[in-house]
């Protein structure tokens, strides 16, 4: 779905969406198996580390720069914010 909101109208970045959200699948799956328990990724500093590396890293995909340059900014050119 994140595809046709993001990519469709903005022209580029197929795909992206859609990887940052398998990444962070992949990333709950590896935080709930035996390695990841091990290293304690479901809690204290060791899970905040993980979350930044696995969402935060990442979330240059969920919104790549075709769709800032074609549907944000011109979006908030007709609405007067810029």
């Amino acid at each position: 779905m994140h595809e046709v909101v993001i990519s469709l109208p903005a022209h580029s970045g197929y795909g992206l969406p859609t990887s940052y959200f398998v990444i962070q699948g992949l990333g709950l799956l590896f935080e709930h198996s035996k390695p990841g328990r091990a290293l304690g990724l479901g809690a204290g500093w060791k899970g905040w580390c993980f979350v930044a590396v696995v969402a935060g890293l990442p979330a240059f995909w969920l919104f790549p720069p075709g769709f800032i340059r074609n549907v944000i900014l011109p979006m908030l050119h007709t609405i007067g914010a810029i």
